[in-house]
């Protein structure tokens, strides 16, 4: 009864992280930085546009076109070749900066579907950590050891076969060597009991005998 309810808890344990198919052992912290992304998508965007136009904004201008302007005015004024030349760089990066900024603020959809959909996933995975680790990486370590308890249990009656099988052996051996010795202490009994009565007359046993 003690294995039957042991296998029916080991069973309800690894089908309930099962059902939840975690992916990885960072997959919760993924999930937060989705989460994050989602929750707060429209200032995200917003953020990122407001970036963009103080870079290289289309209606005004822009740190870039600022500094392009600024670069334009002292180009090919020999005082200034050495500024000019290490700021080109510093202009370019301002420029990948702003398209990089775009890009990403391009990115931040608002989707409160996929949003619902991670909150879910995330409280799901929270109440494996709950049950069965501090980490998701110990919820999966717990599932690997209860599923090697899991099929010992369940291959008990294999098990139980096997020791049957080797107990007749061992069982048969015994027997076999008990009807030696047995055989050899008979062949031997007369010896020693003759050798044992010589003796027994020094022991002020004159009348005794051993058989």
């Amino acid at each position: 009864r003690a294995r039957a309810r042991e296998i029916d808890l080991l069973t309800f344990q690894c089908r309930e992280i099962d059902d939840v198919c975690v992916e990885s052992a960072s997959e919760e912290n993924d999930l937060e930085r989705v989460e994050d992304l989602l929750s707060d998508a429209e200032a995200h965007r917003s953020a990122g546009q407001g970036a963009f136009e103080s870079l290289a904004g289309d209606d005004v201008p822009g740190a870039a076109d600022l500094v392009a302007g600024a670069l334009s005015l002292v180009d090919g004024r020999s005082p200034y070749d050495e500024i000019v030349v290490r700021r080109r760089s510093l202009l370019a990066e301002l420029r990948e900066a702003a398209v990089d900024i775009r890009r990403v603020a391009e990115s931040c959809d608002v989707d409160p579907e996929r949003l619902a959909e991670v909150v879910e996933r995330r409280r799901r995975l929270r109440d494996l950590r709950r049950k069965y680790g501090d980490s998701l990486g110990d919820v999966l370590s717990y599932r690997d050891e209860i599923g090697r308890r899991l099929s010992e249990l369940e291959s008990w009656a294999e098990r139980v076969a096997v020791l049957e099988a080797e107990r007749g052996v061992s069982v048969d051996v015994e027997r076999r060597v008990s009807a030696d010795v047995a055989a050899a202490r008979r062949e031997a009994a007369g010896r020693c009991a003759a050798a044992i009565t010589a003796r027994l007359p020094s022991l002020a046993l004159d009348h005794a005998h051993l058989e």
